[in-house]
């Protein structure tokens, strides 16, 4: 399969998993990874903003150990001094190299490269704006070690936002309506967090912070499958029809 193919069909398969509101990430990340050459792993950022700055960061990696919270918190904290921060806010369509705003090797020795690339000796990265909010921004970045991406890499990559930002965007609208119809007029009221497992409210506080099944496994120590028993029966449960209503639940009801 030609890349540039292999990349359009990876962005389709995961539209169809956004818009029916399944886990998307990895699979998504292995396959644009896999298709680009990426050989110092691809990752999958939510930048959560307050006033400007990068309040909160979500990362999920491919072909890489997972990051360190530690890494994660100095990342967030010299997020805005990065070279794309601002073609990444203000929404460029296009991928993008590092190496187009900056001298690389002087990049290298910079506070901003080791947070937010060295974990992998992701010596020349790339980035693609996958969406944006006022409150959000979500990108794809992919790493190589050796050799920078050429243009008509580049060029390929781009095709990749179309299709999932508009799956992300209609998922959006999707979600903002189901935390209407389960709003704070809905029988599900507080009380039902009694009938949750103490393991169902885990699972349900992990998927409200944006977590995939997989991530929640590792974290609880329980297999993909447990989960999403764990996560079907929180739903029945609350009523939720949805893992996003599952989650915009918790998030308004399940936490306190």
């Amino acid at each position: 399969m030609r890349r540039d193919e292999a990349l359009l069909r990876a962005s389709m398969d995961a539209a169809r998993l956004v818009a029916a509101g399944h886990d998307y990430v990895e699979p998504f990340i292995a396959a644009v990874g896999r298709a680009i050459d990426a050989d110092a792993g691809a990752g999958f950022t939510r930048w959560s903003l307050a006033e400007g700055e990068v309040a909160t960061v979500t990362v999920t990696v491919w072909d890489a150990a997972p990051l360190p919270q530690h890494y994660i918190d100095a990342a967030r904290a010299v997020a805005s001094r990065h070279p794309c921060f601002l073609d990444l806010r203000s929404g460029r369509g296009w991928a993008q190299r590092v190496s187009d705003h900056v001298d690389l090797p002087r990049f290298w020795h910079t506070e901003t490269y080791h947070w937010m690339h060295s974990w992998t000796d992701g010596r020349y990265p790339a980035g693609l704006h996958l969406g944006a909010r006022p409150d959000q921004v979500v990108f794809l970045g992919v790493h190589r070690r050796h050799r920078d991406f050429e243009a008509d890499e580049m060029a390929a990559l781009s095709l990749v936002r179309e299709p999932l930002a508009s799956a992300l965007a209609f998922r959006r609208e999707l979600d903002a309506a189901a935390a209407r119809l389960v709003g704070p007029e809905s029988t599900n009221g507080g009380g039902d967090t009694d009938r949750l497992t103490p393991r169902e409210r885990d699972v349900l506080a992990l998927v409200a912070q944006g977590w995939t099944n997989q991530r929640i496994g590792r974290r609880l120590g329980i297999t993909e499958r447990t989960v999403r028993k764990h996560l079907e029966c929180g739903r029945d449960k609350i009523g939720a029809s949805s893992r996003a209503e599952a989650a915009a639940w918790w998030a308004r009801t399940g936490s306190r």
